[in-house]
């Protein structure tokens, strides 16, 4: 595997690395070396199709379609799998039960993130609803994610679960990284923070 074929001009280190760990399955391996008191995870990214690439699983990310791995592909052989089908949530648990099954006795803290159903418009300094619309595309998105989150308290015995309050889930259109449904407010963030803390210190 080349590298070079996944630089993408004007993009950052960051999620060359993360595609890099995609493609090569390092992800886990790195997860089970860290000695670390606990693990933090969300499922917040898992928004994207998949794709069966011959007997791989990947993740069809914006980055991934700008690289020239991708454009060299041979897509007859690529078969995208949408994150509404059963096929995808039966990859995902499964992966996620090898995972599991791989960090012995890790304490996991599950930050039950979703997606913003409002923003704050800065100029009136007001929170508002998006449109019906955007509130579809927000309610699909988040059933699945409820359903990844069901399923990981069902499974996961050494589990201590974080969730922000909704009032302070809104999109913050004045976000460093951009506008988006999961780009939050500093207000969500400092309340993350201190239950992070208040798990860690019991």
């Amino acid at each position: 595997m080349d590298d070079e074929k996944l630089n993408v001009e004007d993009k950052g280190e960051f999620e060359r690395r993360m595609l890099s760990f995609d493609i090569k399955k390092t992800s886990k391996d790195i997860l089970i070396d860290q000695d670390v008191d606990y693990l933090i995870l969300d499922f917040i990214d898992e928004r994207f199709p998949l794709l069966k690439v011959g007997e791989a699983i990947l993740t069809k990310s914006n980055y991934l379609v700008s690289t020239r791995f991708w454009n060299e592909l041979d897509k007859s052989d690529v078969i995208e799998i949408s994150r509404d089908e059963e096929a995808s949530f039966e990859l995902w648990s499964n992966s996620f039960l090898n995972l599991l099954s791989s960090l012995e006795d890790k304490k996991i803290i599950l930050h039950k993130a979703f997606w913003a159903d409002k923003f704050k418009n800065h100029d009136e300094d007001t929170i508002l609803s998006f449109d019906e619309d955007r509130l579809d595309i927000v309610k699909r998105n988040n059933k699945f994610l409820s359903r990844l989150y069901d399923f990981v308290e069902k499974t996961c015995e050494n589990l201590s679960i974080v969730e922000v309050d909704k009032d302070k889930r809104w999109s913050d259109f004045a976000h460093k990284w951009g506008v988006d449904y999961f780009h939050f407010g500093k207000e969500y963030y400092i309340e993350l923070s201190e239950k992070l803390e208040a798990v860690i210190r019991r």
